[in-house]
């Protein structure tokens, strides 16, 4: 599992946080729209020395405290998170829910000093664990009152005051729709500002809705899944944004515009678990779309005309971050975690624009990652949640996250005790720097540095369209 990605600054297209318009995507948007007129139809292969291969739980580093510790109300409480400014006080609130089989069942909404803004549900209903996402998302959808927080539950997308948590509207889902597998903002009918919203299944079908909840279009592939959070990128530049849905690329009105292809692998094995934005261009042919293909064991880089450059075979890429992580070659870089291998098998590959391996950590659990400048250099390291660290694209460990001995490590962890933490990133306390959040099904722990890259117009919270993928 793991996250959006931001396609313009002053839109929303993310899936990250994959996910768009999270703030660790925005500050790679803005170097990539750099670095896209540099990359070429053929990537450059990197000149690099032989690639390193390290166990990040043997790495050490300077020690990080937490700048805040959270411990949130257990019985409203849940491990999905993210983050926006509810109450306009000029810090960012942050929300967290429990869930029963995606079915939302609590939220609860925490500010900085730990004290609740506003709880919702029933008390210690569901489960504060996941292993998908959960469908809660803060976005401001009239651009009139402040964010709204959007959530699932049975039947219904239930709009939350943000301020309040009372509820504000209660949107039907379709037919044969139990509960929305995620929630995805997008602009599909052109404007300024992101007013549809995306709703799907779990791996079969999607529809389409206006602000107003009229039904744009509904679309089924015909012979893949479709994925696990949409990811939205304006292809043809017409101001409208495109939905990569799967193995298909849709138009903004729900016309397929092509399908991905392999001769490699068998894309039929399983669905498309991320997919994010290498580069952008002025004509599709210019876009860079990297790909990671669940079940079919593959990584892809495509064009925006669905051309395969590309591709990696044999290993489970699952989620993937594209940042600025390396001064060699051509950037950007990569990193995505090699998943569905037992405990302190899993990895995190770093690897070049043209798929060259850069190096690989080992982790106990690689899942859930994030990319993040931290020390203001230029370059983005990688923060593994579950590792409690930071780590760079040479096999260094630039920052470790304490207490060290917060989270419990072993597994499996029995249900009643503390998990492994999660990783998100965004600017909590409005100084234009993103904070890192760790967070457990106990615990929030916050860490900011002064050193970290400021990224001028960056907003408050975790971004629009959160994702663990």
């Amino acid at each position: 599992m793991t996250r959006g990605t931001i396609l313009m600054v002053d839109r929303i297209p993310d899936r990250q946080s994959r996910h768009l318009c999270s703030p660790v995507r925005l500050a790679a948007a803005f170097r990539s729209a750099v670095l896209a007129a540099v990359l070429t139809a053929v990537l450059p292969v990197l000149a690099t020395a032989e690639p390193f291969k390290h166990n990040a739980g043997e790495l050490d580093g300077p020690v990080a405290a937490p700048w805040k510790t959270i411990t949130p109300d257990p019985a409203y409480h849940g491990q999905w998170l993210v983050a926006g400014d509810l109450n306009g006080d000029g810090q960012a609130e942050i929300v967290t829910a429990r869930q029963d089989k995606q079915r939302v069942t609590t939220v609860l909404a925490t500010q900085l000093d730990g004290s609740v803004l506003w709880r919702w549900g029933n008390a210690n209903t569901g489960v504060p664990q996941l292993s998908y996402d959960v469908p809660v998302q803060i976005y401001d959808l009239d651009s009139r009152k402040g964010p709204e927080v959007y959530l699932s539950i049975e039947r219904y997308l239930l709009v939350l005051d943000g301020r309040t948590g009372n509820e504000l509207r209660r949107l039907p889902l379709p037919d044969g729709l139990t509960v929305a597998d995620c929630i995805t903002f997008a602009n599909l009918r052109g404007g300024a500002h992101s007013q549809d919203i995306i709703i799907k299944d779990r791996y079969s079908q999607l529809w389409a809705y206006t602000d107003d909840w009229r039904l744009l279009w509904h679309w089924r592939p015909q012979r893949y899944k479709t994925c696990h959070h949409p990811t939205l990128v304006d292809i043809d530049a017409d101001g409208r944004d495109e939905v990569m849905a799967g193995y298909t690329l849709l138009d903004d009105n729900g016309h397929e515009l092509w399908t991905m292809t392999s001769d490699k692998v068998d894309l039929g094995r399983g669905h498309l678990d991320c997919c994010e934005v290498l580069a952008f261009g002025k004509t599709p042919a210019e876009f860079r779309l990297l790909a990671s293909c669940c079940g079919a064991d593959y990584l892809a880089l495509l064009d925006g005309n669905g051309k395969t450059l590309w591709g990696l075979a044999g290993r489970h890429f699952e989620s993937i971050d594209v940042g600025r992580l390396s001064r060699a070659g051509a950037g950007p870089q990569i990193a995505v975690d090699i998943a569905h291998r037992a405990y302190q098998k899993g990895t995190i590959e770093v690897l070049g624009a043209d798929g060259s391996l850069l190096g690989e950590y080992v982790c106990g659990d690689s899942r859930h990652h994030r990319l993040i400048d931290w020390n203001g250099d230029g370059l983005e390291e990688i923060l593994v949640g579950q590792e409690q660290r930071l780590l760079d694209a040479t096999g260094r460990c630039v920052a470790r996250f304490g207490p060290l001995d917060a989270f419990r490590r072993p597994t499996p962890v029995p249900p009643d005790e503390d998990h492994e933490p999660f990783a998100m990133v965004g600017d909590l306390d409005g100084d234009e720097r993103p904070e890192i959040i760790l967070y457990s099904s106990k615990k929030i722990l916050i860490y900011r540095s002064e050193k970290a890259a400021k990224v001028p117009g960056l907003k408050l919270g975790t971004g629009v369209n959160v994702t663990l993928y």
